[in-house]
């Protein structure tokens, strides 16, 4: 691979980043506030505030990682 693809690449990745970063800093303001999927099931169902004060992940001895 030369050098010169090397670096057309990268332009190409950055730019892409750019792009993508450009378009989640501009479009965000416009999402919606109300909730979705299985947030808005928990809340129909009345269990969106029984979540489990100690989650399983805690448990495990190397919890931190989480």
């Amino acid at each position: 691979m030369s050098n010169s693809s090397r670096n057309r690449n990268a332009t190409f990745a950055l730019i892409g980043l750019g792009i993508a970063l450009a378009i989640a800093a501009f479009l965000s303001p416009f999402a919606s506030q109300n909730p979705d999927g299985l947030d808005r099931v928990a809340q129909d169902h009345k269990f969106d505030t029984k979540a489990a004060a100690d989650t399983p992940a805690k448990q495990l001895p190397f919890h931190q990682v989480f």
